[in-house]
């Protein structure tokens, strides 16, 4: 029997937040909760995802991350918003976010990020991807896909699940100095600077799945 996985909606509209729950009282392995608001107190249990609705909240979206991490240090989060403006999804992904959704999603597909968050992977509305990289790029060249060696497209892939350097050198039986050697590498054929900049252009450019083509260049 598939583990119960707790969720809770923080949605501040009550209309919304009561038919969102029921929408997803329909799937036996999620036990939904609704709160209008992160309490102070902390939830009754600690959600393994909480699903943060950014709209007519009180408190912008820095400090919400910041209240989900006191009463929820364990659980992962997925925003909901009416817009994804660049800028805010890149900020709520580097505060710690897991996922990023428009509210014009399906439930299920409400519900498919939801579990793919819990398994330890990150969800952006496919929708969003494309133009999380704009401001990124500085000109058309650099707007196409730069080669990556096989060893790369596996550590971005792994940079987009969230783990550090040492947790992918130990998954790749490397040491972490070559890891730090290939991220230096992502970094500057892609032109960013931050590892949430390589998760959303991992997942902004389908990297995510194994049989990427890549080119031929040696790994390490």
């Amino acid at each position: 029997m598939a583990r119960i996985l707790k969720l809770a909606l923080v949605v501040q509209q009550g209309v919304f937040r009561s038919s969102l729950g029921a929408a997803l009282d329909q799937y036996r392995d999620l036990e939904t909760t609704g709160w209008p608001q992160i309490p102070e107190r902390g939830f009754s249990a600690e959600p393994d995802v909480a699903v943060l609705d950014l709209d007519f909240q009180a408190y912008n979206h820095r400090e919400l991350m910041r209240q989900l991490v006191v009463a929820a240090p364990n659980a992962k989060s997925c925003i909901i918003a009416y817009r994804g403006i660049p800028a805010t999804v890149r900020q709520c992904l580097s505060l710690g976010a897991s996922g990023f959704l428009l509210k014009d999603c399906s439930v299920d597909e409400l519900y498919r990020a939801v579990k793919t968050i819990a398994s330890g992977e990150m969800v952006v509305d496919p929708r969003m991807a494309s133009t999380l990289l704009k401001g990124i790029e500085t000109d058309h060249t650099a707007a196409r896909t730069p080669a990556l060696s096989q060893r790369e497209m596996e550590v971005i892939r792994l940079i987009a699940l969230g783990l550090t350097n040492r947790q992918i050198a130990a998954r790749l039986t490397l040491s972490e100095k070559t890891i730090k050697n290939h991220v230096s590498h992502i970094f500057r054929k892609l032109k960013i600077t931050a590892r949430t900049e390589a998760a959303i252009h991992a997942i902004s450019h389908n990297l995510m799945r194994a049989n990427e083509p890549a080119d031929q260049s040696p790994s390490s």
